[in-house]
């Protein structure tokens, strides 16, 4: 049942006209699934570390996230049960999503089928990894600071970051993206190339020396990310790489594709409102971010952990192609716009599938038990 009500709101999304109520259903379905059972993945792991922060006590035993440890006795000086704790986190992070959605798109229509694809991929394992959700969202709200190019815009946007890298480490990387506003016309020609060179640098260091687990060590030197560091490579860790590697290639072709359409669709059709004007500029920006993304591909060696940095650009990534398609006025053309990037989110779910192991992370986030108390 929750999973036709889950697919039912894609299709609505996706094919009908429907008003600002349907980012309400999405944020309700959003925290039904994650409220109705105790068979997802993590939940364990997320349920202990909730209720261990009470005693002072760190889950994973190393000196970092403080600001989830903080959150979770937030939800304990307010009488939130874990499941409580669970559904404000899940509410607040779309909140920061749907308003950066919002922002960057024409219509409600068209927020509406970015939030579709969204919930097509990647929600669910969102769901799952909710430290990651929590902490990916606001770094999603606030790339505007990059966007808008306003004034303290980069200080605001490394305070957003620190913010979020307490609630979850992994995401300090994204502090990269503020070179977006360092990068001139040709430097963001050749941007591409110099990554690429970059990602092979890393990857003989990594493989051939020991000078990427002795800086490691240096600068961070904690448990958690010395095992990284020191695990084997596996068969696993090769696939993985290889799947990332041909979705930043792909990322990058079609931002490159769609960045040029909305160049020329904005210029002929003369529409220079402040609204269309931001959006180019925001798909110029998401485009040159996933380039700087690319290098972190040769860190897959140490754990499949840093595959999900593309995973989290994919909703801005669909900003952009929605926005593509909406200023398309050829029929032909829009008709070809929307199969490339419909096949492109089926691939990413085809992919998630395939990756995560249906079995057990899609079934057991569908597999309904009760609602329980959100207030102890």
């Amino acid at each position: 049942m929750l999973l036709l009500i889950y697919i039912l709101l894609i299709l609505i999304g996706l094919f009908i006209r429907v008003g600002k109520w349907y980012r309400f259903a999405v944020v309700v379905s959003l925290f039904v699934l994650v409220s109705t059972n105790i068979y997802r993945a993590d939940y364990n792991i997320h349920l202990n570390l909730y209720n261990s922060s009470i005693e002072g006590i760190y889950y994973f035993s190393v000196g970092a996230n403080y600001g989830w440890v903080l959150l979770c006795r937030l939800g304990h000086f307010i009488n939130l049960t874990f499941d409580g704790f669970a559904i404000i986190c899940i509410v607040i992070s779309m909140v920061l999503i749907i308003l950066t959605i919002t922002r960057y798109t024409k219509t409600t229509g068209l927020s509406n089928k970015v939030l579709a694809a969204f919930m097509v991929f990647p929600a669910l394992i969102d769901l799952i990894q909710l430290r990651h959700f929590v902490a990916i969202s606001i770094v999603i709200f606030a790339i505007r600071f990059i966007v808008d190019r306003k004034r303290f815009g980069v200080l605001y946007y490394c305070i957003a970051v620190f913010i979020a890298t307490t609630i979850h480490s992994a995401v300090v990387i994204y502090l990269m993206f503020v070179l977006v506003l360092l990068l001139s016309d040709k430097v963001r020609k050749v941007l591409p190339v110099f990554m690429t060179v970059f990602a092979v640098l890393i990857i003989i260091l990594t493989n051939f020396t020991t000078v990427i687990t002795d800086i490691s060590s240096l600068i961070i030197g904690d448990l958690r990310t010395t095992v990284y560091i020191l695990n084997p490579i596996t068969a696993s860790r090769f696939e993985t790489i290889i799947a990332c590697f041909a979705l930043y290639i792909c990322n990058f072709l079609l931002l490159k594709y769609a960045t040029k359409n909305l160049n020329r669709s904005i210029i002929e059709e003369s529409d220079v409102e402040p609204t269309s004007v931001l959006i180019k500029s925001f798909a110029a920006d998401v485009r040159d971010c996933n380039i700087l993304l690319f290098s972190t591909l040769p860190f897959i060696f140490f754990t499949n952990d840093f595959a999900r940095f593309p995973r989290s650009m994919t909703v801005l990534n669909c900003i952009v192609f929605a926005s593509d398609i909406y200023y398309e006025r050829n029929k032909d053309k829009k008709f070809r716009k929307i199969l490339i990037y419909s096949t492109y989110i089926l691939l990413l779910f085809v992919g998630f599938i395939f990756m995560y192991n249906y079995d057990d992370i899609v079934v057991p986030l569908f597999t309904y038990d009760k609602f329980r108390p959100i207030i102890n």
